[in-house]
């Protein structure tokens, strides 16, 4: 399929392509379309144009269907001779046999718009969770979405209704499983049954915050005689450390935020995503967007060694997403030095970005933050970033010790599934915990001033 053209006016698209005759696929228009042939059919709503129409084109001379008959007869000496130069370009050689396409028309209304574009801190917040369970249905479909950045978490204009949220899990199989066992490669359905949902509702208590004051909320969570640990709420040791444990936290976080079947932000552009149910998944290279990459994934490519691309490294993308839609949001154009600063070290490389963690630590301490016209935006959302990083860390600790340090000799392909499903989880069940613990707070704030 050769390179769709793009006719933008006013909210509405109109892309164009030609098909040939062999990829045609009626129900695929393109990837960033409403059909996105990276992902199954129960993913088709991750995208940020809605279709409005499409319809072929076949009149126009040289571009023909490949079912017609009267082909050859139809097409010019021209033709033929454009045809042949374009395929010896494509693959080499002249072709012996046509490769006719047709063309398409595909008609697309704009849905969505930027994170940089969110009018509130809750609302932010807001769209990286429901990005983040657009994340986790790839996941469970059996695709890693490699490439979370700012341009492909997109808000919705007006919230969708969607089908209930269903939470899958995969059995917690054993690493020395057999790669070809299709009960081991299988996400399964997990039976989450009331009475064990309720007892750990109400085990799973949210700490208090201090009003609207993120000074004191700050100093509530992290000095000496907080009650709760950085960016954690309390967990009875009844619910374990297996994915369908987390599935269960999981699923009372959601329901504690308020999150229905209104889908509020979506994930889309799956052209780098990978199929975690391959034998060759790890054998994938490395991809993303650099700003947006962990700090193992984007080392890893700078210096060019190998790396085991994971659902820590999303996890990771998704902190840095939310810290450059802060950073960098439209409504809050006043920036302190400090931040200004911060701007030039994001954009720098892997170590001069995780630098600007250690200053916003730093600022928060002496109160500098507080003292400096900092961006409203940054004052209110510094100790989440702040904690949401940490928490990152240690589940970091935690996978470099239980995963790449314990890797036995002999392991197979797909030894490390079982780990990927356990974290995938795990850090997903962590953020919602911590966004839970600010939401009050957070939504006490008023919207930013345009």
């Amino acid at each position: 399929m050769l390179s769709p053209k793009t006719l933008k006016t006013s909210g509405i698209e109109l892309k164009t392509e030609w098909i040939t005759h062999s990829s045609t696929r009626p129900s695929t228009v393109m990837k960033n379309s409403l059909h996105d042939p990276s992902f199954p059919d129960s993913t088709n709503e991750q995208s940020f144009d809605e279709l409005l129409t499409k319809f072929p084109d076949d009149s126009i001379q040289g571009c023909h269907d490949a079912s017609n008959a009267q082909l050859e007869d139809e097409v010019s000496l021209f033709d033929n001779r454009w045809n042949r130069a374009l395929q010896f370009v494509k693959y080499g050689k002249e072709a012996t046999v046509l490769d006719y396409c047709k063309s398409r028309f595909v008609v697309l209304g704009t849905i969505g718009e930027s994170l940089l574009d969110v009018k509130s801190s809750w609302e932010l917040c807001e769209a990286i969770i429901h990005a983040l369970l657009g994340w986790l249905n790839h996941y469970q479909a059996g695709y890693l979405h490699r490439d979370i950045s700012i341009a492909n978490v997109i808000c919705l204009k007006k919230p969708r209704m969607m089908e209930p949220y269903k939470i899958s899990v995969p059995a917690d199989v054993p690493t020395d499983f057999d790669i070809q066992e299709p009960l081991a490669l299988e996400m399964q359905q997990v039976s989450i049954d009331d009475e064990q949902t309720s007892m750990a509702a109400d085990s799973i208590s949210q700490q208090p915050t201090s009003a609207s004051n993120p000074e004191q909320v700050f100093m509530d969570a992290d000095f000496p005689g907080s009650q709760t640990p950085v960016g954690t709420v309390e967990v009875p040791e009844s619910v374990g450390t297996d994915p369908s444990s987390y599935a269960i936290r999981i699923k009372v976080a959601l329901e504690k935020l308020g999150v229905t079947s209104q889908c509020k932000a979506i994930l889309i552009d799956g052209d780098k995503a990978a199929n975690w149910k391959s034998r060759t998944y790890d054998l994938h290279t490395k991809s993303g967007t650099p700003e947006f990459m962990s700090f193992g994934l984007r080392d890893a490519m700078e210096r060019s060694v190998p790396y085991l691309q994971s659902p820590v490294d999303v996890l990771h993308s998704f902190f840095w997403v939310t810290m450059w839609a802060v950073m960098f949001n439209e409504l809050n154009k006043e920036r302190s030095e400090f931040e200004k600063h911060c701007h030039y070290l994001l954009v720098g490389d892997a170590v001069q970005r995780e630098g600007v963690l250690k200053l916003m630590n730093t600022a928060l301490r002496s109160k500098v933050l507080f003292t400096e016209p900092t961006s409203p935006i940054l004052k209110q959302m510094a100790t989440v970033l702040i904690e949401w990083h940490r928490s990152l860390d240690t589940l970091d600790d935690d996978w470099m010790t239980q995963v790449l340090g314990s890797r036995p000799g002999s392991a197979g392909r797909g030894w490390f599934l079982p780990y990927f499903h356990r974290f995938a989880f795990r850090g997903l069940a962590e953020l919602l915990e911590l966004m839970l613990k600010h939401r009050q707070t957070l939504m006490e704030y008023e919207p930013f001033r345009s």
